[in-house]
C-alpha cells in the first residue's frame, strides 16, 4: 500500500511540472511504407493539469511509383499517465481529415508518447503509434522528434 501511494504522489509531482504548450517535429518507421519514413508536426496545449489538445499533421508515402504523398492532419488528445525515470508517457488519441492527390478520407491514430528534456526548453518525443485511414491499411509507427516548450 505504501508503494501504491508513493506512485500517486509521484505522479502528482511530475504532473505539476508538465510545460504549458509544445511544437514539436519529427520522422517515424512505418514498414508498410515505400520508402518506409514519414514526418509529422505537433503543436499541443494543456487544457488541464494532466491533459493536452494537440494538432498533428502526419506526411507519409502512399506510392512510390508514381511517387505520391498522404496527409493526415488532425486533432486530438494526450492524457498524462506517469514517468519512468525522467521519461514521462503519455496516452494519445486522435482523429482527423486525410488526403491523397484527389481522395480525401478519414484518419485516426492512438498509441503512447514518451517525452523527455534534452536541455532547458528542449525536448525528445517518441511516440509509438497504430494509424489508420480509409484511404489505407493499419499502419504501426514508431518515431523520434525534437520539440520546444513553453512553461
Amino acid at each position: 500500500m505504501k508503494k501504491f501511494i508513493l506512485l500517486i504522489f509521484t505522479t502528482t509531482l511530475c504532473a505539476q511540472n508538465l510545460p504549458n504548450e509544445f511544437v514539436g517535429f519529427g520522422a517515424s518507421y512505418n514498414q508498410q511504407l515505400s520508402p518506409p519514413v514519414s514526418g509529422w508536426g505537433v503543436y499541443a496545449k494543456k487544457i488541464t493539469d494532466k491533459t493536452y489538445s494537440f494538432n498533428v499533421v502526419d506526411i507519409t508515402s502512399k506510392t512510390l511509383k508514381p511517387f505520391t504523398v498522404q496527409t493526415v492532419t488532425s486533432t486530438g488528445i494526450a492524457q498524462y499517465i506517469g514517468s519512468y525515470s525522467k521519461m514521462k508517457v503519455f496516452g494519445i488519441i486522435n482523429a482527423g481529415v486525410a488526403a491523397a492527390e484527389s481522395n480525401v478520407g478519414f484518419g485516426y491514430s492512438g498509441g503512447v508518447a514518451f517525452t523527455t528534456k534534452i536541455k532547458d526548453n528542449i525536448i525528445l518525443i517518441i511516440p509509438v503509434r497504430v494509424q489508420k485511414t480509409t484511404l489505407g491499411d493499419w499502419q504501426g509507427t514508431i518515431g523520434v522528434g525534437i520539440g520546444l516548450k513553453q512553461d
